[in-house]
């Protein structure tokens, strides 16, 4: 599977735009770009949305939980993706039983997270 990285620089090439071109568009430093392609380091879900955008792909699939990069009007479904995410890393998904999740708790919780978009974007 791509990283992050690999699928945000074919985007932009697809697109054919230089890091340049894309700092133009978006204030995006093209160091920091380059940072994001290389994988030094990850976008936040703002700065994913922004580039998906630009280049004209599914958000979703910039991060990996689908392998169709086709721009599909999911906006609703990746919202509530990103919100769940944000919940997640903020340790405010829990269990049932109200308990923190354990490390497999929380490696279940995120390939259900990855089927349930891959399911409903037509990639099954």
């Amino acid at each position: 599977m791509s990283s992050i990285g690999d699928r945000l620089k074919r985007a932009r090439e697809w697109k054919h735009l230089t890091q340049i071109q894309v700092k133009e568009r978006t204030n995006i430093n093209n160091k920091t770009l380059s940072g994001y392609e290389k994988s030094v380091s990850i976008p936040d879900n703002e700065t994913i949305k922004l580039l998906a955008g630009l280049y004209e792909v599914n958000p979703a699939w910039v991060v990996g939980f689908t392998d169709d990069p086709s721009p599909q009007n999911q906006n609703n479904m990746w919202e509530t993706v990103l919100e769940v995410i944000s919940k997640f890393e903020k340790g405010l998904i829990r269990n049932a039983d109200g308990s923190e999740m354990s490390e497999e708790d929380s490696q279940h919780f995120i390939l259900g997270l990855k089927k349930h978009v891959r399911d409903n974007m037509g990639n099954k």
